[in-house]
């Protein structure tokens, strides 16, 4: 009897358990395209950065270069 009654609930709970697996699929690819998002911000801050310092450098006196990059 207890073999039956275990079938048969686990029968009924398996569709739920697929159902939460690709929720749970679908909420962690959710969270890796944000962090790829921030990631990817993060990244062209970084490179906008750079580059303006390499502007203020380039522009600079070369006599006092040593001030400009302070």
């Amino acid at each position: 009897m207890d073999r039956a009654v275990d079938a048969t609930v686990l029968a009924a709970l398996q569709p739920a358990g697929i159902q939460a697996a690709l929720e749970a699929l679908a909420q962690v690819a959710t969270q890796q395209d944000l962090q790829r998002q921030a990631l990817a911000y993060a990244l062209a801050k970084a490179r906008y950065e750079a580059q303006r310092a390499r502007r203020q450098y380039a522009v600079a006196d070369p006599d006092n270069r040593l001030v400009a990059g302070a």
